[in-house]
């Protein structure tokens, strides 16, 4: 499923991989490697918060999660299953694009060790072309100001 957002965060230098539901997301995953996912909670054949527990548990992916759900409750929930940014709906796609860029930094900032020797896209079925730093900060305890 490609939508407004989708199109806004092709044109914010991010690529698409778009799927409609759970199923199509795990066929998916099973044919390529992933850096990041935006998930909606409310998907048509599965719960995301479960899918996100899945992820979380089976791999190294990173989760935002897009809800209408706005309760205290269920922001902890989220985070609880595992999501690494929690947004509610309606999302102003700048801070989304915000968010994914923010992510894959500090992914190629300070990256996992690789598991495999496959390439892993950096996608989402989302991801960042170019936004990525290119150096880990450095603490220099001489010339810093005080």
């Amino acid at each position: 499923m490609f939508n407004c957002s989708g199109a806004y965060l092709t044109l914010a230098g991010h690529t698409i991989d778009g799927v409609g539901s759970a199923l199509q997301f795990y066929q998916q995953i099973a044919t390529e490697n992933y850096a990041l996912t935006v998930l909606d909670v409310g998907l048509p054949d599965q719960n995301g918060l479960v899918l996100t527990e899945y992820l979380r548990n089976n791999t190294e992916m990173r989760i935002i999660l897009l809800t209408a759900r706005a309760s205290l409750d269920d922001r902890l929930v989220g985070y609880s299953s595992g999501a690494d940014v929690y947004l509610v709906k309606p999302v102003d796609f700048q801070e989304l694009s915000a968010s994914i860029t923010n992510i894959l930094g500090r992914l190629n900032a300070f990256p996992a060790p690789d598991k495999n020797t496959s390439a892993e896209k950096t996608s989402p079925v989302v991801s960042s072309k170019g936004h990525a730093a290119t150096q880990p900060w450095e603490l220099d305890q001489l010339t810093r100001i005080r």
